[in-house]
């Protein structure tokens, strides 16, 4: 009776292990009925997914540090074709600076009636913070990141935080099109 219990209590956890492994979608946390202990049902990874470490940029200059704050909000919205949230980041960032070629950049994206008008404005921004960028980051990587189809076969550059690449220029449209070009440590 022990080894016939024994094989159906092994036979039962192998059924419990091959039903949480060979599920395909992610499950929210489950209660354990038995404790108040939360379990976490386990993840397939994906082939294009990366398991990364939190990248924490850091600045010689607070103001600088708030620039790319709001520079990255910018290219948020546009990879998400939000003008809206594009036009708020550029807003916020034209409080931060009085060098009058950001100011330009930043007054067309905010006055910009389309977002491939603020998609172009953007690509100037990007030229007009490379050499502060570089020359104030003091801690963590940027990655400098080029779509070749941008702005009409032009090509245009964007810096991001995280190595995968989430096309500004294109959105939801062409989201990974491009490469880093260049790491900044």
């Amino acid at each position: 009776m022990k080894i016939i219990m024994k094989i159906t209590g092994s036979a039962l956890l192998l059924a419990i292990l091959f039903a949480t492994y060979s599920c395909k979608e992610a499950k929210p946390a489950q209660k354990d009925t038995d404790s108040d202990v939360q379990v976490a049902e386990p993840m397939e990874k994906t082939e294009d997914s990366e398991i990364s470490l939190v990248n924490v940029l850091e600045f010689k200059d607070k103001n600088m540090q708030d620039s790319f704050q709001h520079y990255t909000h910018i290219k948020t919205a546009l990879t998400n074709g939000d003008e809206t949230e594009a036009k708020l980041g550029a807003e916020m960032l034209m409080q931060n600076t009085k060098d009058e070629a950001l100011q330009i950049s930043l007054t067309k994206i905010i006055e910009a009636a389309e977002i491939s008008a603020q998609r172009e404005a953007f690509a100037e921004l990007g030229l007009q913070l490379e050499e502060s960028i570089k020359e104030n980051l003091s801690s963590g990587t940027l990655y400098k990141q080029f779509c070749p189809m941008a702005l009409n076969d032009k090509g245009a550059f964007w810096f991001s935080e995280v190595k995968e690449i989430r096309n500004p220029y294109f959105g939801d449209k062409m989201l990974k099109c491009g490469s880093v070009v260049e790491t900044i440590n």
